[in-house]
């Protein structure tokens, strides 16, 4: 039914066939306190629908979000578009893991 690049992504009540969309490396928070990284369009999709903190589930940036994220799995818009709509929600939402640069030299 699917091929071996495409699985079933769940968006509500549709099933889409999915590809894999690399962007580059999200962090985020999940609800038990556990660092995330999301490394493409449909795992981060996944953690919209799946992980998102209730509170901030029906707000204008989670659902541009959404909406990127379809548009990205149908190759629409590019990942980095939809890794920004990604990361404002996520910011919003307070998931977004908050990178501290090491004072390496």
């Amino acid at each position: 039914m699917f091929s071996d690049r495409m699985k079933p992504l769940a968006f509500g009540c549709v099933m889409l066939p999915m590809n894999y969309v690399r962007m580059d490396t999200v962090h985020v928070w999940q609800r038990d306190a556990t660092r995330r990284s999301l490394r493409d369009v449909a795992s981060a999709a996944t953690f919209l629908l799946m992980n998102w903190p209730r509170a901030f589930m029906d707000t204008d940036a989670h659902r541009a979000a959404q909406l990127a994220a379809l548009y990205a799995l149908d190759g629409h818009i590019a990942a980095v578009s939809f890794r920004a709509a990604f990361i404002a929600a996520a910011e919003e939402a307070g998931v977004l893991v908050e990178e501290v640069l090491s004072d390496r030299a």
